[in-house]
């Protein structure tokens, strides 16, 4: 297998950033008024909420994703390797936004000895990431919860055998 990298693209992001500094502006707007110290506290703590989510964003931003046929690595802006065989552990989780299910994302994390890997469902790709997942979940017949197979059965992948149910 070659070597295969994704990205989280700039038109997905761009919402999340909007709402960062639309937030961290309206914070720094409300702080330069000279509040009262309560009022100050409050909006001092949104204020490092909303830095915090873009400095978040920025960092998905600048992720890059490498998976080959040995492991799933995260190159850039820091440094973390899954190796499949390494793998000790897989939950992939729905987060709706709507009552009716219908609209959310996904969030994929990869636990193994030598770290965790976090992933969305907004990275391009991630559906090719979740079938070679699911495939070193096959693989090393790792067991997997029961919404963690729900999901990657929705995603049309196959966790293994009976979906090594615990």
């Amino acid at each position: 297998m070659t070597t295969a990298q994704y990205r989280y693209a700039a038109r997905t992001l761009l919402g999340d950033a909007l709402r960062s500094a639309f937030g961290a502006g309206a914070c720094v707007l409300l702080l330069s008024q000279s509040p009262p110290p309560v009022v100050a506290g409050i909006t001092g703590a949104f204020l490092v909420l909303f830095a915090w989510f873009g400095v978040r964003t920025a960092i998905r931003r600048l992720m890059i994703i490498e998976i080959d046929d040995r492991a799933i690595r995260c190159c850039a802006p820091y440094q973390t390797t899954i190796a499949w065989d390494d793998l000790t552990g897989v939950k992939l989780r729905y987060y709706s936004t709507r009552r009716d299910r219908r609209a959310g994302w996904m969030e994929l994390l990869l636990t193994s000895s030598s770290g965790k890997l976090r992933l969305e469902s907004t990275l391009t790709g991630f559906d090719r990431i979740a079938q070679a997942v699911a495939a070193a979940v096959r693989h090393r017949q790792i067991v997997a919860d029961d919404g963690t197979i729900t999901n990657f059965l929705a995603l049309g992948c196959d966790p293994g055998p009976d979906g090594q149910r615990p």
